[in-house]
Protein backbone atom coordinates (compact mmCIF):
# COMPACT_ATOMS: atom_id res chain seq x y z
CA UNK A 1 0.00 0.00 0.00
CA UNK A 2 2.54 2.78 -0.83
CA UNK A 3 1.83 6.13 -0.12
CA UNK A 4 3.52 9.61 -0.82
CA UNK A 5 5.47 11.27 2.30
CA UNK A 6 4.18 14.87 1.61
CA UNK A 7 6.76 17.30 0.78
CA UNK A 8 6.38 20.31 3.62
CA UNK A 9 8.34 22.55 0.73
CA UNK A 10 6.64 25.19 -1.36
CA UNK A 11 7.30 24.36 -4.88
CA UNK A 12 7.94 26.37 -7.57
CA UNK A 13 5.73 26.12 -10.60
CA UNK A 14 6.61 24.73 -13.83
CA UNK A 15 4.37 24.27 -17.09
CA UNK A 16 5.34 20.92 -18.55
CA UNK A 17 2.40 20.48 -21.08
CA UNK A 18 4.66 20.60 -23.52
CA UNK A 19 6.57 18.01 -22.98
CA UNK A 20 5.99 14.78 -25.74
CA UNK A 21 7.11 11.15 -24.95
CA UNK A 22 9.79 10.08 -27.69
CA UNK A 23 12.43 7.46 -26.92
CA UNK A 24 15.85 8.75 -27.29
CA UNK A 25 19.15 8.73 -24.89
CA UNK A 26 20.28 12.15 -22.80
CA UNK A 27 23.63 12.43 -23.18
CA UNK A 28 26.13 13.04 -20.90
CA UNK A 29 26.47 16.71 -21.55
CA UNK A 30 23.75 17.20 -19.33
CA UNK A 31 26.14 16.71 -15.90
CA UNK A 32 28.03 19.84 -17.82
CA UNK A 33 25.35 22.09 -16.51
CA UNK A 34 24.78 20.56 -13.31
CA UNK A 35 27.03 22.56 -11.53
CA UNK A 36 29.72 21.85 -8.58
CA UNK A 37 29.59 17.84 -8.55
CA UNK A 38 28.88 17.50 -12.25
CA UNK A 39 30.24 14.36 -12.63
CA UNK A 40 29.10 12.42 -9.78
CA UNK A 41 25.61 13.74 -10.76
CA UNK A 42 26.42 12.83 -14.43
CA UNK A 43 25.71 9.00 -13.22
CA UNK A 44 22.36 9.49 -12.98
CA UNK A 45 21.27 11.82 -15.89
CA UNK A 46 22.69 9.22 -18.34
CA UNK A 47 18.96 7.41 -17.71
CA UNK A 48 16.89 10.52 -17.93
CA UNK A 49 15.87 10.06 -21.80
CA UNK A 50 14.48 7.20 -22.06
CA UNK A 51 10.78 7.75 -22.44
CA UNK A 52 10.55 11.73 -22.42
CA UNK A 53 11.76 14.32 -24.70
CA UNK A 54 15.47 14.58 -24.64
CA UNK A 55 15.01 18.15 -25.35
CA UNK A 56 12.79 19.17 -22.47
CA UNK A 57 14.29 17.02 -20.07
CA UNK A 58 18.00 18.57 -20.72
CA UNK A 59 17.03 22.10 -21.00
CA UNK A 60 15.26 21.81 -17.69
CA UNK A 61 18.63 19.80 -16.18
CA UNK A 62 20.32 22.41 -17.54
CA UNK A 63 18.36 25.11 -15.86
CA UNK A 64 18.43 23.57 -12.35
CA UNK A 65 22.03 23.62 -12.59
CA UNK A 66 22.21 27.40 -13.12
CA UNK A 67 19.60 27.71 -10.47
CA UNK A 68 22.07 25.29 -8.14
CA UNK A 69 25.52 27.46 -9.16
CA UNK A 70 23.96 30.38 -7.96
CA UNK A 71 21.62 28.63 -4.85
CA UNK A 72 23.24 24.94 -4.06
CA UNK A 73 20.57 24.23 -1.77
CA UNK A 74 17.46 24.96 -4.44
CA UNK A 75 16.55 22.30 -5.87
CA UNK A 76 13.00 22.98 -6.39
CA UNK A 77 12.77 22.65 -10.45
CA UNK A 78 14.57 19.76 -10.43
CA UNK A 79 11.74 18.27 -7.96
CA UNK A 80 9.69 19.41 -10.69
CA UNK A 81 11.24 17.42 -13.41
CA UNK A 82 11.35 14.05 -11.11
CA UNK A 83 7.56 14.64 -10.20
CA UNK A 84 6.18 15.11 -14.11
CA UNK A 85 8.59 11.90 -14.93
CA UNK A 86 6.69 10.28 -12.01
CA UNK A 87 3.45 11.54 -13.10
CA UNK A 88 3.73 9.87 -16.49
CA UNK A 89 4.78 6.38 -15.05
CA UNK A 90 8.59 6.98 -15.77
CA UNK A 91 9.81 5.88 -12.73
CA UNK A 92 13.77 4.77 -13.78
CA UNK A 93 13.88 8.92 -15.03
CA UNK A 94 12.26 10.00 -11.81
CA UNK A 95 14.37 8.00 -9.46
CA UNK A 96 17.44 9.26 -11.56
CA UNK A 97 16.66 12.69 -11.22
CA UNK A 98 15.59 12.37 -7.16
CA UNK A 99 19.09 10.85 -7.22
CA UNK A 100 20.58 14.10 -8.89
CA UNK A 101 18.62 16.09 -5.89
CA UNK A 102 19.76 14.35 -3.33
CA UNK A 103 23.43 14.34 -4.37
CA UNK A 104 22.49 18.12 -4.51
CA UNK A 105 20.56 18.64 -1.53
CA UNK A 106 21.17 15.25 0.34
CA UNK A 107 19.96 16.82 3.81
CA UNK A 108 16.22 16.55 2.58
CA UNK A 109 14.19 13.92 3.92
CA UNK A 110 11.33 14.19 1.86
CA UNK A 111 13.53 13.21 -1.20
CA UNK A 112 14.37 10.01 0.01
CA UNK A 113 10.71 9.53 0.22
CA UNK A 114 9.79 10.81 -2.88
CA UNK A 115 12.24 7.94 -4.63
CA UNK A 116 11.37 5.39 -1.91
CA UNK A 117 8.30 5.51 -3.04
CA UNK A 118 9.12 4.59 -6.15
CA UNK A 119 11.40 1.69 -5.55
CA UNK A 120 8.17 0.71 -3.25
CA UNK A 121 6.15 0.67 -6.53
CA UNK A 122 8.84 -1.48 -8.63
CA UNK A 123 9.57 -3.85 -6.44
CA UNK A 124 12.37 -2.55 -5.33
CA UNK A 125 12.27 -3.56 -1.38
CA UNK A 126 15.72 -3.11 -0.16
CA UNK A 127 16.39 0.39 -2.16
CA UNK A 128 13.01 1.35 -0.81
CA UNK A 129 13.57 0.63 3.16
CA UNK A 130 17.10 2.27 2.58
CA UNK A 131 15.68 4.96 1.92
CA UNK A 132 12.84 5.37 4.32
CA UNK A 133 15.12 4.44 6.79
CA UNK A 134 17.42 7.71 5.39
CA UNK A 135 14.53 9.88 5.49
CA UNK A 136 13.79 8.91 9.50
CA UNK A 137 17.51 9.40 9.87
CA UNK A 138 16.86 12.56 8.68
CA UNK A 139 13.21 13.78 9.88
CA UNK A 140 12.56 11.48 13.22
CA UNK A 141 9.56 13.03 14.17
CA UNK A 142 7.77 12.07 10.72
CA UNK A 143 5.37 9.47 12.03
CA UNK A 144 4.51 8.66 7.93
CA UNK A 145 7.85 7.55 6.97
CA UNK A 146 7.23 5.17 9.56
CA UNK A 147 4.06 3.87 8.31
CA UNK A 148 5.65 3.78 4.77
CA UNK A 149 8.63 1.59 5.69
CA UNK A 150 6.66 -0.90 7.59
CA UNK A 151 4.26 -0.81 4.60
CA UNK A 152 7.36 -1.98 2.41
CA UNK A 153 8.70 -4.60 5.03
CA UNK A 154 4.71 -5.75 5.05
CA UNK A 155 5.47 -6.58 0.83
CA UNK A 156 8.70 -7.91 1.41
CA UNK A 157 7.50 -10.33 3.73
CA UNK A 158 9.50 -9.24 6.61
CA UNK A 159 6.92 -9.34 8.98
CA UNK A 160 8.65 -8.92 12.58
CA UNK A 161 10.16 -5.55 11.65
CA UNK A 162 6.87 -4.31 9.67
CA UNK A 163 5.19 -4.85 13.39
CA UNK A 164 7.97 -2.78 14.63
CA UNK A 165 7.30 0.02 12.48
CA UNK A 166 3.71 0.00 12.66
CA UNK A 167 3.78 0.04 16.42
CA UNK A 168 6.56 3.15 16.18
CA UNK A 169 3.98 5.05 14.02
CA UNK A 170 1.51 4.28 16.56
CA UNK A 171 3.13 5.45 19.58
CA UNK A 172 4.32 8.78 17.97
CA UNK A 173 0.31 9.21 16.91
CA UNK A 174 -0.86 8.46 19.97
CA UNK A 175 -1.51 12.35 21.41
CA UNK A 176 -5.31 13.78 20.17
CA UNK A 177 -5.29 16.97 17.85
CA UNK A 178 -6.52 19.65 18.89
CA UNK A 179 -8.03 20.18 15.68
CA UNK A 180 -11.23 18.52 14.44
CA UNK A 181 -11.00 17.36 11.32
CA UNK A 182 -7.28 16.76 11.73
CA UNK A 183 -7.69 14.85 14.54
CA UNK A 184 -10.52 12.49 12.62
CA UNK A 185 -8.20 12.04 9.83
CA UNK A 186 -5.53 11.26 12.97
CA UNK A 187 -7.94 8.83 14.06
CA UNK A 188 -8.85 7.09 10.72
CA UNK A 189 -4.86 6.93 9.91
CA UNK A 190 -4.48 4.55 12.91
CA UNK A 191 -7.35 2.36 12.14
CA UNK A 192 -5.69 1.65 9.13
CA UNK A 193 -1.98 1.01 10.66
CA UNK A 194 -3.82 -1.09 13.68
CA UNK A 195 -5.21 -2.99 10.69
CA UNK A 196 -1.71 -3.00 9.18
CA UNK A 197 -0.13 -4.62 12.13
CA UNK A 198 -3.18 -7.49 12.44
CA UNK A 199 -2.62 -8.34 8.64
CA UNK A 200 1.39 -8.62 10.04
CA UNK A 201 0.81 -10.66 13.14
CA UNK A 202 -1.71 -12.81 11.12
CA UNK A 203 1.08 -13.32 8.29
CA UNK A 204 3.43 -14.20 11.68
CA UNK A 205 0.46 -17.05 12.82
CA UNK A 206 -0.11 -14.29 16.02
CA UNK A 207 -3.69 -14.41 15.58
CA UNK A 208 -4.16 -13.11 19.52
CA UNK A 209 -2.85 -10.01 18.94
CA UNK A 210 -4.09 -9.93 15.07
CA UNK A 211 -7.78 -9.92 16.57
CA UNK A 212 -6.72 -7.46 19.10
CA UNK A 213 -5.43 -5.00 16.19
CA UNK A 214 -8.12 -5.80 14.08
CA UNK A 215 -10.71 -5.06 17.07
CA UNK A 216 -9.15 -1.85 17.82
CA UNK A 217 -9.27 -0.99 14.31
CA UNK A 218 -12.78 -1.64 13.83
CA UNK A 219 -13.06 0.57 17.08
CA UNK A 220 -11.53 3.27 15.69
CA UNK A 221 -13.51 3.40 12.52
CA UNK A 222 -16.23 1.03 11.87
CA UNK A 223 -17.04 1.83 8.27
CA UNK A 224 -12.79 1.12 7.33
CA UNK A 225 -12.42 -0.70 4.93
CA UNK A 226 -9.43 -2.49 4.84
CA UNK A 227 -10.24 -2.94 8.75
CA UNK A 228 -13.14 -5.30 7.83
CA UNK A 229 -10.92 -6.86 5.02
CA UNK A 230 -8.15 -7.98 7.50
CA UNK A 231 -11.20 -8.74 10.33
CA UNK A 232 -12.18 -11.20 7.83
CA UNK A 233 -8.90 -12.86 7.17
CA UNK A 234 -8.34 -13.14 10.96
CA UNK A 235 -11.39 -14.75 11.87
CA UNK A 236 -10.67 -17.53 8.94
CA UNK A 237 -7.72 -18.17 10.28
CA UNK A 238 -8.55 -18.57 13.54
CA UNK A 239 -11.23 -20.30 11.94
CA UNK A 240 -9.52 -23.12 10.42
Amino acid sequence: MARRCARSTVRIGCDYRGWTRSHGQTARRTASGLGPGGSEKGKYAEHLGDEDSERYVSEALTHFGEANRLDPGNIESLLEVADFCSSRGNHSQAIATYGIAIESCPERGDVYCSRAFLYQLDNQYDRAIADYSEAIRLVPEDDSIYRNRGDVHSEASSYTEAVADFTKYLALTDAPDDDRIFDEIRLSNRSSVYAERANAYRKQGDLERALADVRKAIELEPDNPYAQIVQAEVRKAADA
